[in-house]
């Protein structure tokens, strides 16, 4: 049922689960000991440089990690960092894919990537073409993972500058030859360029409105291209 609220109407909805999960089985040589103890590595590695790139601090990093899994075995240990670079950081470990949020991560890997198994007793094959693929996949992620923070304009540059030379010429007035008055304070100066760094420096209130505003103009312009943008597809690169 439709809930109206200052002017706008809302309406609440239970969303049904999916009935069906889609999920990936890698090679069974990923569940080699000597495999799960190196993705131990890489795991932690890719973590640690993730948390870097997002400000997660160490401590509370370490702790939402581990939490008492350092004495667990290896495998397990192995699942936990996994669990946690999707869940923190929707990063898929087996497909290398750092997604924006959980949904593009379930469009570009599925629900989950899960190790298969040798059943027997039996061990699994050492490492293949698969494991090595996953190797430079993931190096190579982490040389070139980055974080690039949006560059905002200063008051020295466009739209700013601008702007502010606008709103200091609205302010001044000519008075006379050689005298020119600020609307804001009644000050006068022998010259507009005189108001206007006046202005700057006086009624830096008027610029930082414009500067928020552009800072706004910004941020919004970035979110909107984010959320067009639609990332390819990496299961066909990641199975092969």
């Amino acid at each position: 049922e439709a809930t109206k609220a200052g002017g706008l109407a809302a309406a609440v909805e239970v969303a049904a689960p999916a009935e069906k999960m889609l999920g990936f089985v890698v090679p069974p040589e990923m569940s080699h000991p000597d495999r799960i103890r190196k993705d131990v590595d890489l795991a932690s590695r890719i973590a640690r440089h993730l948390d870097a790139l997002c400000d997660v601090q160490p401590a509370q990093a370490m702790a939402a990690i581990h939490g008492g899994a350092e004495e667990l075995p290896d495998v397990e240990r192995l699942d936990v960092l996994i669990v946690y670079l999707r869940r923190v950081h929707h990063f898929c470990f087996y497909g290398a894919a750092w997604c924006k949020d959980e949904w593009e991560l379930r469009r570009r890997c599925g629900d989950m990537l899960v190790r298969d198994r040798v059943g027997g007793g039996e061990l699994p094959p050492a490492a293949g073409d698969w494991a090595a693929n996953h190797d430079r996949r993931l190096e190579a992620f982490l040389t070139s993972a980055a974080l690039p923070r949006p560059e905002l304009p200063s008051v020295d540059q466009p739209p700013i500058a601008e702007k502010s030379d606008a709103l200091a010429e609205e302010r001044t007035l000519r008075v006379s030859e050689g005298k020119f008055r600020c609307l804001e304070c009644g000050k006068n100066f022998k010259g507009p360029e005189y108001v206007r760094k006046h202005i700057r420096k006086m009624h830096a209130h008027l610029i930082e409105t414009i500067r928020q505003s552009a800072h706004t103009e910004v941020a919004c312009a970035i979110y909107l291209d984010e959320a067009e943008s639609q990332a390819a597809p990496v299961l066909e690169a990641v199975l092969s």
